[in-house]
Formats: structure tokens, C-alpha cells, sequence
């Protein structure tokens, strides 16, 4: 049994906070190396424009080659020993960008295939992590545990890239890596300080294991579940249309209003700011409207907030790219948090691998068809009314949770089978004419997280 915390104290859970500090460091270090490999491309190796683009393109592939084979993985394994291998095994493989730049042996096909097996490496901590969790904390506090996290998330998104640009500017890019080495070292301390122990997953059924079955299982458990389904196709749908609108809004800034990018770069910085005011209100959210109104309400509040920036203009309304961003920072973040609890609330252990990756497939797949969809309505139309087709398409995604029956419902009863039909007491709790269960996660009337979800 998993020991029971005070309600305002769940750092103070010895594993939990280890991994709390691992991922912290692990996406700090991330976030770096997204601006310091590139520069490395271009500064150090003068690469091409095209060499650029493979970069770019080898760091995001493995998240749609990857995903389901590191869910299947992770399911079979205990996930400590797996963490623990691959923050190894990312700052071994990344030490060499420095060594090869020093000896003179760099050269940008090196430094994409590097990209691609971190990549890899990458995707299998994430998945693996996110299975990890549940497991350390009490049910009943997976959304304070998954608030911190995206909290973490949102500071390391907002201040890792101005990190990364100070670290190159004082060190040089190749040098400036070094740095993800030593975080890489650092997480890889904090997982190993994890004390508990790990029983062997294994299949419920006793059968032997199957790659293709457990994928396939893994496939029907997210699409076969009518709450799992709904939440998968509104963040698909988000993220198409949010990376349809995002490569727009420095176009406009930077080419239709003549701004500089130090004043790109301020009116930006509030986006990291309103995901941190959603990691705060998170679990209020939760607790105060349930579970499924919280999820269709800041989806809603989000796109509205998106839709807020193609009115930017010269003078005052200069500030709406700042507030709409801001806006829909803060709901991104709440949605996020209550959809992975929510999420790893329902899912049985042995299947939490398989269905973050799956989910993770689904969602992220749309992101590089959203950006090329972005660039050609970019050129026919043009920045603003691109981002005006993007914000209200992102707004309209709530409609596949509002159009469910997530859209009522509260709390998700302890009895709940994935892929069953929400009869007896869920439907009484979903239309509110019935006593409701306790809220695994966000708390019911007596209790008191990445990255779509």
C-alpha cells in the first residue's frame, strides 16, 4: 500500500521527490539543447539551410518511429533501471558533440544521427517516466504530483531556451552542451536514489508475450475507451491547428508589423508565464468543476485565448499577442495536468506504457502536418488570416469532450473498467442526480499535470 501524505506535502515523499528532481533537471537540460544544437549546426559547422532542416527533423522522427515500441518496452520492464539507462546513456551519447568539435572530427551528418539517437533515448525516459509515476504516488494525489511536474515543464520551457542562449554566448555552443551532460549525470543520480522496490511487470493473463498483441492491446485501450478516445482526438485536433498558427505569429510580428526581435522576444515571454498560473490552478480547477468540465472549459478557454492574437496591431493592442498567449498558456497547462491524471487514474498499470505512448502518438503526429498545412495557408492568405482559421479551430476542439459524456461528468468511479460504458453510478455521477465517488486525483467533496497531454 502506498503511504498516506498530507494534502499539501507531496514533495515530502521520498521517491516521488527524487523523480520529481530528475525530470526537473531532464527537461531543463532538454529545453537548453534545443537552441544550443542548432547553434552548433550553424556557428560551429556552417551547415546548410537543408542541413538544418534534417536536424530538426531528426530530433522530433522518433517520437512518431519510437513511441509504441518504448510504450510496449516499458510495460515489460521496471521502469527505475530504464531511467536510469537512458539519462546514461543521452549524456554519453551528447559528450561527444564536444570531444569530436575539440579534435576536429564534427561534421553535421555526425551531429544529426546524434540528434536521432537521443531522440530515441528521449522518447523511452518519457514514456517510461509517465508510467513511473502512478505508481509512486497515492491515487488520490496524482494531480498535485502531475501539477508540479508541468509546472517544471512550463519554467524549463519559458527559461530554458534565454538559458541555453547565455551558455553559448559565454561558452560556445559545442562547450554550452556539456552543461545537458552534467543534468543528464545529475537525474541519473536521482533516479538511482529511488528506494523503492519494483515488482517484474507481467501480463495479467499469463499468456506468453507478444510484441504485436501487446501493441495491439495497448491501440484498443485508447481507442476502444469513450473517455480516452475523446481526449485524444480534442488534443490531436488542438495541436493540427496550434501548429498551424504558431509559425505565423513571427511572421506577423517580425514582417507585417516591422517589430524587432527584442520586442518579439518580451511580448512572448508571457506564454511561460500563463503556464505557470495554470500549474496553479490546476487542481482548483479540478476540484471545483470535476474532472470533465475542467478538461472542456480550459480546452475553451485556450483556443479563446489563441484567437486573441490575430487582433495584434501597432500601439496598445500590440499587448493582445502577449495576453492571448498568456491566455491560452494557462489553459493548455490545467488541461494538460487533469487529462494525465485523469488519464493515469483509469489505466491499469500494466497498461499505463502503452497507452501514454499511444496517446503520445496521436496527439504529436498532427504537429508536423499542422506546421506544413500552417506555411501553405501562410502563403495563400496570409499571417493573420491564417491565425485567425488556427485560433477558432483550436477554440472548436472542445467540442469532442463537450459532445460526450466527459462533458457532465465529475468523477470517474473507483470500479471504472477501461472500455466500459459509463452505466449505474458513473452515469448517476455524470448527470449529478446521484452521490458521487471519490475523485481519483482532483479530490471529491472531501479531498482538497505535458506538450499537449
Amino acid at each position: 500500500m502506498r503511504p498516506k501524505i498530507p494534502a499539501d506535502s507531496i514533495l515530502r515523499l521520498g521517491d516521488f521527490r527524487q523523480i520529481f528532481l530528475a525530470d526537473s533537471i531532464s527537461q531543463f537540460g532538454t529545453q537548453i539543447l534545443t537552441l544550443a544544437l542548432p547553434l552548433v549546426a550553424v556557428v560551429s559547422l556552417d551547415a546548410s539551410p537543408l542541413e538544418v532542416g534534417a536536424l530538426s527533423a531528426a530530433e522530433s522522427l522518433p517520437y512518431l518511429l519510437a513511441s509504441v515500441p518504448a510504450g510496449v518496452w516499458a510495460d515489460r520492464v521496471r521502469k527505475r533501471p530504464l531511467l536510469l539507462a537512458t539519462d546514461v546513456a543521452r549524456a554519453a551519447l551528447l559528450l561527444w558533440i564536444p570531444i569530436a568539435w575539440w579534435t576536429g572530427l564534427l561534421t553535421a551528418a555526425q551531429l544529426i544521427a546524434v540528434a536521432f539517437v537521443f531522440g530515441l533515448l528521449t522518447v523511452f525516459f518519457e514514456v517510461g517516466y509517465a508510467s513511473y509515476v502512478p505508481s509512486l504516488v497515492p491515487r488520490e494525489r496524482l494531480i498535485d504530483a502531475n501539477t508540479r511536474l508541468q509546472v517544471v515543464q512550463s519554467v524549463a520551457q519559458a527559461a530554458g531556451p534565454g538559458l541555453g542562449g547565455a551558455l553559448v554566448q559565454a561558452l560556445a555552443a559545442p562547450v554550452a552542451v556539456l552543461v545537458s551532460v552534467g543534468g543528464y549525470l545529475w537525474s541519473a543520480v536521482c533516479v538511482l536514489l529511488v528506494r523503492g522496490r519494483e515488482p517484474l511487470p507481467g501480463r495479467a493473463d499469463g499468456e506468453p508475450v507478444s510484441w504485436r498483441k501487446d501493441a495491439a492491446e495497448g491501440l484498443r485501450a485508447v481507442l476502444g475507451d469513450v473517455l480516452l478516445r475523446r481526449t485524444s482526438l480534442s488534443t490531436a485536433c488542438f495541436n493540427l491547428f496550434w501548429a498551424v498558427g504558431t509559425p505565423m505569429i513571427p511572421v506577423l510580428l517580425a514582417r507585417d508589423l516591422d517589430l524587432s526581435a527584442g520586442v518579439i522576444g518580451l511580448l512572448l515571454t508571457f506564454e511561460g508565464i500563463g503556464g505557470l498560473l495554470g500549474g496553479v490552478l490546476a487542481a482548483r480547477a479540478a476540484r471545483r468543476l470535476g474532472h470533465g468540465p475542467a478538461i472542456w472549459k480550459a480546452t475553451l478557454v485556450a483556443g479563446a485565448g489563441f484567437t486573441m492574437v490575430p487582433l495584434v496591431d501597432t500601439g496598445w493592442r500590440l499587448s493582445l499577442v502577449s495576453v492571448g498567449l498568456f491566455v491560452s498558456s494557462a489553459g493548455m497547462v490545467v488541461y494538460n495536468v487533469i487529462v494525465v491524471t485523469f488519464r493515469q487514474s483509469i489505466t491499469p498499470d500494466r497498461l499505463l506504457g502503452r497507452v501514454s505512448a499511444f496517446n503520445r502518438l496521436l496527439v504529436w503526429s498532427t504537429l508536423p502536418l499542422g506546421a506544413v498545412l500552417g506555411g501553405l495557408l501562410g502563403q495563400l492568405l496570409g499571417a493573420r488570416t491564417t491565425l485567425w482559421i488556427a485560433g477558432l479551430a483550436t477554440t472548436l476542439s472542445f467540442l469532442w469532450i463537450y459532445c460526450s459524456p466527459l462533458r457532465t461528468l465529475r468523477d470517474i468511479p473507483e470500479d471504472y473498467v477501461l472500455g466500459g460504458s459509463l452505466t449505474g453510478t458513473a452515469r448517476r455521477d455524470a448527470d449529478g442526480s446521484g452521490e458521487s465517488a471519490s475523485v481519483p486525483g482532483a479530490g471529491g467533496a472531501g479531498d482538497d499535470r505535458t506538450a499537449s497531454a
